[in-house]
């Protein structure tokens, strides 16, 4: 379901807050790819479908990270990896407008931010009038 807007000039694609994240789409009855996909991984996971869906009502929240589905989930990863995987990463989606002229990502943008913010941080404010 798409959600833009003129006056902000941005789109959204998720799934309205009270759509369930098991479900495909909120017109739909059909289980969502993610939820077949866990369903199928349950048995190795430990986790039975309540469960699932319960954790998966907190998918945009912080709080998903904290819960049996998140973490079992990345266990079965890592031990199948033998290592530790990444828990996130930042998308490197090409940003493309006729103002920018040479190559720049969602990456780039993010790295430019996080830098003025440090730079901004270790300012002496003691300095201005």
């Amino acid at each position: 379901m798409a959600a833009c807007t003129s006056a902000s000039r941005s789109c959204s694609t998720t799934r309205p807050p009270t759509a369930a994240p098991f479900i495909a789409s909120p017109t739909s009855t059909e289980p969502s790819a993610t939820f077949s996909a866990l369903l199928e991984l349950a048995p190795r996971l430990g986790l039975g479908a309540a469960e699932i869906k319960r954790d998966l009502r907190l998918e945009k929240s912080a709080a998903f990270a904290q819960t049996s589905l998140y973490n079992r989930v990345f266990a079965a990863a890592d031990a199948r990896s033998g290592s530790r995987l990444p828990r996130e990463a930042m998308p490197r989606i090409d940003l493309k407008s006729p103002k920018i002229q040479r190559k720049l990502t969602t990456a780039w943008f993010a790295e430019r931010v996080d830098a003025r913010h440090r730079t901004c941080l270790g300012r002496d404010r003691s300095a201005s009038p």
